[in-house]
């Protein structure tokens, strides 16, 4: 059974080097399709050799993207991720962004580590912050400088008291943030690029970035998982969920408690679309004209043990005018 793969791609999406090598092959996640696998189901992980990015090829239908953001909190959305993803409950998903102890722990860790940044540089604390894919607002820090809090989402929740909601870029340029928020929502966009890049350009001169993304990509594949025939393998794997479940849980299980993947492992392409790592954010956000580089490395997840992420963060600062120029 030949099954036609994805074109891969010839550059990384995310530093732009040509430098990038197929190291996995894998499948859409069976929820996300709502039907059996298909030949243009295959997707290719691919490893960019520059910057260490890591990315699935293959690109969500409108309707798919519907189908994985559009229901998110429905109930609908949970009992069809649940038929794939039986370990996926309902406390798992309203604990993401909405777990009260959760948004607590982020909020004071983002704080106290923005407040170092502060401290070890000559950076002006900012006043007017916008948080790019926010939700509610929930996750801006409590600093006694902010006077002005927005959020930029694409959902219609309420957002958070004292916070205003935006409906593009152009409201954040007129806004003329100093403070920019982006957390867990790069690993989500092809476009993560041109994010960086807009927040950069709608930043006031010395205004701060903060990106957030969760490390969860999986460890180091083996070569037999780039080899043409695992395409066939994992196709076939995808299309009961008798086979494909079992071997799915067991690949979760193994890559997150035992940090290694076995030789007949799936590799899913879920939400997360892409893998960062701290030389790959740096590298572009240098590249963009971002400087002043901080990062911290934390428990996302507080202490819910089923979660179990950790997430990595870096500060930077747009160049101000002033400095530049003398």
């Amino acid at each position: 059974m030949n099954h036609r793969l994805v074109d891969e791609p010839r550059i990384c999406r995310w530093c732009l080097s040509p430098n990038v090598r197929n190291i996995a092959h894998g499948v859409v996640a069976p929820w996300i399709l709502r039907q059996r696998c298909t030949r243009d189901d295959i997707t290719s992980l691919m490893k960019c050799e520059h910057c260490g990015f890591r990315f699935f090829s293959r690109d969500f239908s409108e309707t798919e993207l519907t189908d994985i953001y559009g229901e998110y909190r429905q109930s609908s959305y949970l009992a069809r991720r649940r038929r794939w993803e039986p370990w996926y409950t309902k406390k798992i998903n309203d604990a993401i962004g909405h777990d009260r102890s959760v948004v607590l722990h982020r909020k004071e860790q983002v704080e106290i580590e923005l407040r170092n940044y502060l401290d070890s540089s000559a950076l002006k604390s900012p006043t007017v912050v916008v948080d790019f894919g926010g939700d509610a607002g929930q996750f801006i820090p409590d600093l006694s400088t902010l006077e002005e809090r927005f959020v930029l989402e694409v959902s219609d929740a309420a957002t958070e008291a004292g916070v205003e909601r935006l409906s593009s870029w152009e409201d954040i340029e007129q806004v003329r943030p100093d403070f920019i928020m982006m957390c867990h929502v790069l690993e989500h966009t092809k476009e993560a690029r041109e994010l960086v890049e807009r927040a950069h350009n709608a930043l006031e001169p010395g205004g701060l970035i903060y990106i957030e993304i969760p490390l969860d990509g999986p460890p180091t594949p083996r070569k037999i998982h780039s080899r043409r025939s695992y395409a066939t393998y994992t196709a076939l794997l995808a299309r009961t969920r008798f086979t494909f479940i079992p071997v799915d849980f067991l690949s979760l299980v193994t890559r997150r408690f035992a940090r290694k993947v076995l030789p007949g492992a799936v590799f899913k392409q879920s939400e997360h679309i892409q893998y960062f790592e701290l030389n790959s954010l740096e590298t572009v956000l240098r590249a963009v004209g971002f400087e002043n580089f901080h990062s911290m490395t934390y428990l996302a997840s507080g202490q819910i043990p089923r979660l179990k992420t950790l997430a990595l963060g870096v500060f930077a600062s747009k160049p101000n005018e002033q400095a530049s120029s003398s």
